[in-house]
């Protein structure tokens, strides 16, 4: 068996950790609520996002006339989760489904004319 030891790292090294460096220092913090508008989910995706289980979605999709994209499969976008986590909040909070609908439409519509409020909730 044999064992070889180094005397720490090569100038090698070294070098790639500098353009490693140059490189990171390129990049710039990325806002990700700017391409939030451009997320898709589908229906399983938001049932485990939200807690709740497939029937449970597919009821709420129908009667609170979430919209939704796709022929085939359910795809909900960003607003749709949304208002499926607000009436996940407002049963959890002991509504029920058509009061917890109306709370979050109206949470919505709320948010929709002071932007300012939703930041601070």
């Amino acid at each position: 068996m044999y064992t070889f030891e180094t005397g720490g790292p090569s100038a090698q090294e070294g070098e790639d950790d500098m353009v490693v460096s140059r490189q990171v220092d390129l990049l710039e913090p990325i806002d990700l609520a700017e391409h939030l508008g451009k997320v898709e989910l589908y229906l399983g995706q938001v049932c485990q996002i939200a807690g709740i289980s497939k029937m449970q979605l597919d009821y709420w999709t129908n009667k609170a006339q979430i919209p939704t994209k796709g022929k085939k499969q359910r795809i909900y976008d960003i607003d749709a989760l949304e208002t499926v986590m607000l009436i996940k909040q407002a049963k959890d909070k002991g509504l029920n489904l058509g009061a917890a609908i109306d709370a979050a439409r109206r949470f919505r519509e709320r948010a929709a004319e002071n932007p300012s409020a939703r930041a601070e909730v």
